[in-house]
């Protein structure tokens, strides 16, 4: 077999598939793309009905078939399974992970729990202005503003979030290459956490500054 363009017969490298990057990093492929693998290989979600039939074994065999849950010891398989039926929430999903060998609940996650709350009105989110920035005292390229509404208050939990693509928190990649979601993330985060303190699993978690 020869190279067309340089005749060279040797060191052929065979080029990944589309469905082998999406499985490492699902936003390096086209986002048509993405979401067709997405229906064929992973889980549908779960409803609140089936996570609270779901015992342990059952969670944990759904843990084994997530394609971003890999490298988890039993034991924290099994902790993650717990804390899923505990709080109600999807791994497979990406509501809970494992994040430094601890639960960790994702903004996702979050969100799910605070829209079981009657009190819930919803989620505004978008980019601080110049004026915001000055205001907070922010000095990041990139900052955020999220309020969470709820039914019983007058004003809304108003959460912010920063992110730095070139001085990522404690060598966040995440922030690296998508510092305006880490921040977005990040802001919605704390909105939530302001608006529903004492309802959401901030136990099973670590600093939200890591924005996952």
């Amino acid at each position: 077999v020869l190279c067309l363009k340089c005749s060279n017969g040797t060191n052929f490298v065979k080029p990944e598939s589309l469905t082998a990057l999406w499985r490492r990093n699902p936003d390096s492929v086209p986002y048509h793309i993405a979401n067709r693998l997405r229906d064929k290989y992973e889980e549908n979600p779960m409803s609140d009905m089936e996570l609270a039939l779901t015992d342990p074994k059952m969670m944990e065999q759904r843990i084994a078939r997530t394609r971003f849950i890999k490298d988890l010891t039993p034991e924290q398989t099994h902790l993650l399974a717990e804390v899923a039926i505990a709080y109600g929430l999807d791994p497979a999903m990406s509501e809970l992970i494992v994040y430094e060998g601890r639960p960790y609940v994702t903004a996702e996650g979050l969100i799910r729990v605070s829209h079981r709350s009657p009190n819930f009105a919803g989620i505004e989110d978008r980019p601080m202005t110049d004026d915001e920035k000055q205001s907070y005292g922010y000095t990041a390229p990139i900052c955020w503003l999220a309020k969470v509404y709820r039914s019983d208050w007058k004003v809304p939990a108003v959460g912010t979030g920063t992110a730095d693509a070139k001085n990522p928190y404690r060598n966040n990649i995440i922030e690296t290459k998508f510092p305006q979601r880490m921040a977005r993330v990040r802001a919605i985060r704390q909105a939530l956490k302001l608006a529903f303190p004492n309802s959401l699993p901030f136990a099973a978690e670590s600093a939200e500054e890591r924005g996952l």
